[in-house]
């Protein structure tokens, strides 16, 4: 991962902390943070996205789409989480995932239009899409 892949606002995760930070700053191929700055591209590493995150950031589990799921032969580790306006589903059900990342997300307008979908991995992918469908949603880990 390199400083081209972020924004101001990303978290990411210090290599030998083992600490999760967000970045302040971008410059000459170097992040800020703030917590350690600055950081080469080989001492931070993108954060895996989880269902744990995703409840930290007020997701909640979609019981009755996670069942759908595995009724359709999904396996019972199938996720399904929607924020609380029920604007973002994210999903980890392989069988809607076409590359090797992670989740599936798919982003509607207030009027509930499709906006957007994306398969992901990381957190700081998540914060962008947010950010470009104009969902105003500070993550904090």
């Amino acid at each position: 991962m390199n400083a081209k892949e972020l924004m101001i606002g990303d978290w990411v995760q210090i290599n030998f902390r083992d600490k999760k930070v967000k970045v302040t700053g971008i410059h000459d191929g170097l992040i800020e943070t703030n917590v350690v700055s600055p950081l080469r591209s080989d001492e931070y590493k993108p954060i895996p996205l989880t269902a744990e995150i995703l409840e930290k950031i007020g997701y909640k589990h979609d019981i009755l789409a996670e069942k759908a799921l595995q009724a359709e032969g999904a396996t019972s580790d199938s996720c399904v989480m929607i924020s609380h306006d029920h604007r973002v589903t994210v999903n980890n059900a392989s069988r809607n995932i076409n590359s090797f990342n992670k989740w599936f997300v798919h982003i509607d307008t207030e009027d509930m239009r499709t906006m957007a979908t994306i398969e992901i991995s990381y957190v700081h992918e998540l914060q962008r899409m947010l950010k470009l469908c104009g969902i105003e949603k500070e993550i904090v880990l």
